[in-house]
C-alpha cells in the first residue's frame, strides 16, 4: 500500500467551503506579471545559456535545458489558467497570452482548453467520458472481461514506461498537432468549434515559421539539440504530474449520475507536497486538490489558499516517493471504492 497523508474518505463538506475559498479566486495583475517575467525570462535565458554552451560540452547544454523545461512547465501553468479564465482579468489578454504560450508549450490554446474542460467536467466519472482528456481506466469487472491482447494493450498503456517515455512524444508532438480528442469518438462528445480548430492550424503555422527561422539561423542540428530535449523534458514531467493527481490508491470514482465534485476535489485529487522551490518550478501543479474545488484559483494564489485554512490540508498528500508508487494502481475496484494493483484480481 502507498503511504501517504490525509483521509481515505473527503472531510465533510462545510456550508460555507465556497465564502472559505472565495477570496483566493481572483486574478490580480502584479502576481500575473511577475510569473509571466519570471517564466518567459527563465526560458528565454535558459535557451541563450544552451546556445552559448553547445561550444563546451553538451553535457552542460542539457543542464541548461532542464531549466529551460522549468520556464516551459511554468508557462504551460499560465497557459493553463488562461484556459480556466483565472490568470488575468480580462478574457482578450487571457487569450492572446494562452496562445503564445501554446507556441512555447506546442500545445494548441483553444483545443486544449476544449480537452482539459472535458477532463473537468468528466472528473470522478465512470460514465463515457472518463477518459478525455485524462488516462485510460478501466474497472476490475471491464479488464476481466476483456481478451488477453486487450488486457495486455491495456497494460502497455498503463505502464511506466509507456507513460512517461511514449506518451509525452506522442501527444506533444503528434495528437495535439491535429483537432481530435484523444479518448473518446466525437461522435460521442461535443465537437470541436471552427475556432477551436483553426486554434491548432494556427498554432501549427506559428511553430513552421518560428522553428523554419531558428532552424535557419542557428542551424538545425544546434537547434534541435536544444529544443527536442528542452521540451521532452517539460513534457514527460507534466505527463507525470497529470498522473498522479488523480490516480492514487484511495482515490475517487462514481457511476454516472453520482458523482460529488466535493469527492472528486477532496478525495480524487491529490496534493503533491513538494519543497517551495520545486512547487514554483512547477507552477504550483501539486495543489490540484484546490484546483478542482475552484477553477479560479490562480496558480500563484494556491500556495497561500491551502495555508490559509486546515479544511483543504486534509486531502490526499503525496510526496515524490508516494507519486511514483501510484504507477502501481491501475484498476478502479468499485467495491472496496479505490485503485487495485494487477496482483490483486489474480
Amino acid at each position: 500500500m502507498i503511504a501517504y497523508t490525509g483521509n481515505m474518505l473527503a472531510p465533510a463538506v462545510p456550508s460555507d467551503w465556497k465564502q472559505r475559498i472565495r477570496p483566493f479566486a481572483q486574478a490580480r495583475y502584479g502576481p500575473a506579471v511577475r510569473q509571466m517575467l519570471s517564466s518567459f525570462g527563465l526560458w528565454i535565458g535558459a535557451w541563450m545559456l544552451a546556445w552559448h554552451s553547445l561550444s563546451v560540452h553538451y553535457a552542460l547544454t542539457l543542464l541548461c535545458c532542464i531549466a529551460g523545461a522549468i520556464g516551459i512547465m511554468r508557462i504551460f501553468s499560465i497557459q493553463h489558467d488562461c484556459g480556466h479564465g483565472s490568470f488575468l482579468p480580462q478574457r482578450w489578454q487571457r487569450d492572446l497570452l494562452g496562445f503564445i504560450c501554446g507556441i512555447v508549450t506546442i500545445t494548441p490554446y483553444q483545443c486544449w482548453r476544449k480537452i482539459h474542460a472535458t477532463h473537468h467536467r468528466e472528473a470522478g466519472n465512470l460514465g463515457v467520458g472518463r477518459s478525455v482528456g485524462d488516462f485510460p481506466l478501466l474497472t476490475v469487472d471491464e479488464y476481466l472481461a476483456r481478451s488477453p491482447f486487450q488486457r495486455w494493450q491495456y497494460r502497455l498503456l498503463r505502464h511506466p514506461l509507456f507513460v512517461l517515455g511514449i506518451v509525452p512524444f506522442m501527444l506533444f508532438f503528434v495528437i495535439q498537432r491535429l483537432p481530435i480528442l484523444p479518448g473518446m469518438p466525437l461522435t460521442q462528445v461535443a465537437k470541436f468549434s471552427v475556432a477551436e480548430r483553426y486554434s491548432v492550424h494556427a498554432t501549427n503555422l506559428a511553430l513552421i515559421v518560428l522553428w523554419s527561422l531558428m532552424g535557419s539561423l542557428l542551424g538545425w542540428q544546434a537547434f534541435l539539440s536544444i529544443q527536442i530535449p528542452m521540451l521532452m523534458l517539460a513534457s514527460t514531467a507534466g505527463v507525470f504530474l497529470f498522473f498522479v493527481q488523480h490516480q492514487f490508491e484511495h482515490t475517487y470514482w462514481a457511476e454516472e449520475g453520482q458523482v460529488d465534485p466535493w469527492q472528486v476535489a477532496m478525495q480524487g485529487s491529490s496534493y503533491l507536497k513538494l519543497p517551495r522551490w520545486l512547487q514554483w518550478s512547477i507552477g504550483h501543479t501539486g495543489y490540484h486538490h484546490l484546483h478542482h474545488l475552484s477553477v479560479r484559483i490562480p496558480n500563484y494564489r494556491l500556495p497561500a489558499c491551502h495555508a490559509a485554512d486546515p479544511l483543504w490540508q486534509q486531502a490526499p498528500t503525496l510526496d515524490l516517493k508516494a507519486a511514483w508508487g501510484t504507477f502501481a494502481y491501475t484498476l478502479w475496484d468499485p467495491h472496496q471504492r479505490k485503485l487495485v494493483r494487477f496482483e490483486d484480481i489474480g
